[in-house]
């Protein structure tokens, strides 16, 4: 017999009376291993242990009854004060002790790599806010008190087919109450599932209104707007009234699809922007109802208002504008050269972006513009379309842009060309001169990286005047590629020594001390492999000396294989 003690209180014990085992199971265990026939009395007396032994099997029975219900009990018991130690534990945690306004910090930090809420194509992809607000009542409270974690919103339309999806846009524009929004509202359809699921219901066109109706309302809080579907999704659910809605918080606009500009009544229902200092356009007309006047960033996609004489109108009509982007969204006509545009002067034009695309205009523009305030400057593209070097538009381009940097005598900062904007080092070198004061020259997809153009950048500190006369002295950043080959020839290898010698030089002085490079091996067949390996060998050793006067770099071969004898891309990237 065993005494179990089960209260600490009164100190009542389970007596387990039944422990030991019953001597009758032996003698029952041997009789059956033997070959022992029952007598009469036998069998009566093993009718009695059975009816004995079944009066025993209930009685535990109702023991073990009793004892799980205990164990039950005492199980919830126990979870209850796991529950309170750690309750305990939280309150006892550091981050208590952070007051809420560093938390709102953290928070912010945490949501500012992504959009608040982003409905893609798939369905919903990020809902950071929500997150925070679902940990416990502190940070539920913090996160809706920062009503700016909840107020960027990437949304596709395509992709609302739910009800739940509505009703999170709806909550997210709720909490982001007062907050000025930030909205990409785009319409991109995911193929796979397309082809399953064609066409939209009834209901999933009633979710797509609903939605569109609840961004719609937050109009006066819209403050960066980007929209990319056509006019015809909501042309049913704007207002008709347009001057009824008023967008003084709207500072950026974008029209990514062509068929808002060429509707008209869309293009009104932004009659009221007070505030607009950023407008991106696909289609462009000086007679839209935005205040041009008062720009100061203007991005125009539209190939044919690029490529007609109408483009030097803009900078009349935005006195005001710092940045302007013309970059055609696709190649235009190959127009003649125009007759010259009229001088053209803008004081405040701080950066410039030119895509070409066989434009003939933006040449034409380009002879007639004086900019002196302009900082950053990007060529692109086509330049003039062709790649003969006595093409008389390229002469005329040449001498176009140079007497442009002339007339302008612009303290140039930054400069970025692609490949097509010079046609030789010597003509590049030429542009360099006539711009001292870049100091981050960005070259794309340049196949004349020559030894000639990297002694030209290597300076001379043997004497003062040698620096006053070396092309970019103040130069702190160079980002080119390295063409070994470029699909058909092999293109001419610059020594290694002499772009070792251009770093070194570039390295020294207090005001180069953090001077980067970053370079790429292109299009090379198996002489690159070559010239990565010996790089490795002459020039990586004497790169890790000069980490001692602030030069940081890093050797990067992604697509390195020892087995493949051509390389599609080796990167070298030398940064400070």
């Amino acid at each position: 017999m065993s005494f179990t003690s089960l209260c600490v209180k009164c100190r009542s014990a389970f007596v387990d009376e039944s422990s030991e085992t019953p001597p009758s199971i032996n003698t029952v265990r041997s009789q059956l291993r033997s070959g022992y026939h029952l007598s009469k009395g036998d069998i009566t007396q093993l009718f009695t242990l059975m009816e004995q032994t079944e009066r025993d099997m209930e009685r535990i029975g109702a023991k073990i009854t009793v004892l799980e219900e205990m164990k039950k009990r005492l199980e919830v018991q126990r979870k209850v004060l796991e529950k309170h130690v750690d309750e305990c534990r939280g309150l006892l945690s550091p981050i208590r002790q952070l007051p809420v306004e560093i938390l709102e910090i953290f928070f912010s930090h945490y949501c500012s790599g992504s959009p608040s809420l982003i409905v893609g194509s798939r369905g919903i992809e990020n809902i950071g806010p929500l997150v925070l607000s679902s940990v416990c009542k502190l940070w539920r409270d913090t996160s809706l008190n920062r009503t700016s974690l909840w107020s960027r919103i990437d949304v596709n339309l395509a992709a609302i087919k739910k009800q739940r999806i509505t009703e999170l846009i709806r909550l997210y524009l709720e909490r982001s109450s007062p907050s000025p929004l930030t909205l990409n509202i785009s319409w991109v359809v995911d193929t796979n599932s397309e082809r399953r699921r064609r066409g939209r219901t009834t209901k999933q066109q009633g979710q797509l209104t609903l939605s569109l109706l609840s961004i719609l309302e937050t109009a006066s809080r819209w403050q960066s707007v980007s929209f990319g579907f056509t006019s015809g999704l909501i042309w049913n659910v704007i207002p008709k009234k347009h001057d009824s809605v008023r967008f003084d918080a709207l500072r950026d606009l974008d029209l990514l699809e062509s068929s808002f500009t060429s509707d008209g009544d869309f293009v009104d229902f932004f009659l009221s922007t007070p505030s607009l200092q950023s407008l991106k356009l696909s289609e462009f007309c000086l007679k839209y109802p935005f205040p041009f006047s008062q720009l100061k960033a203007l991005t125009i996609l539209d190939p044919f208002a690029v490529g007609s004489r109408d483009i030097c109108h803009v900078f009349t009509a935005c006195p005001a504008l710092e940045e302007l982007v013309l970059e055609p969204t696709y190649i235009g006509l190959d127009l003649t050269i125009l007759s010259p545009f009229p001088q053209i002067t803008h004081p405040n034009l701080r950066a410039l972006t030119l895509r070409m695309r066989r434009c003939d205009s933006l040449l034409t523009l380009v002879s007639s513009l004086t900019v002196p305030n302009l900082k950053s400057l990007t060529l692109m593209g086509d330049i003039p379309a062709s790649q003969v070097m006595d093409d008389p538009k390229w002469r005329i381009w040449k001498e176009s842009l140079k007497a442009m940097l002339l007339r302008s005598s612009c303290r140039l900062e930054n400069l970025t060309m692609g490949a097509a904007a010079v046609k030789a080092d010597k003509d590049l070198l030429e542009i360099l001169a006539l711009v001292p004061t870049v100091t981050h020259l960005i070259l794309i997809h340049f196949h004349f990286v020559s030894n000639h153009f990297l002694r030209a950048l290597t300076l001379d500190h043997s004497s003062s005047t040698s620096l006053d006369t070396a092309i970019l002295p103040n130069l702190t950043h160079l980002d080119l590629t390295v063409f070994l080959h470029d699909g058909v020839n092999r293109c001419p290898q610059p020594d290694q020594e002499i772009l070792f010698s251009m770093i070194k030089s570039r390295c020294r002085g207090s005001h180069l001390r953090d001077f980067g490079l970053a370079a790429r091996v292109a299009h090379g067949d198996a002489s690159a492999e070559s010239w990565v390996q010996v790089f490795i060998s002459r020039v990586k050793l004497r790169l890790d000396e000069l980490e001692e006067v602030g030069l940081r770099w890093a050797l990067d071969l992604p697509l390195t294989d020892r087995n493949r004898s051509i390389y599609n891309s080796v990167a070298l990237c030398i940064e400070s």
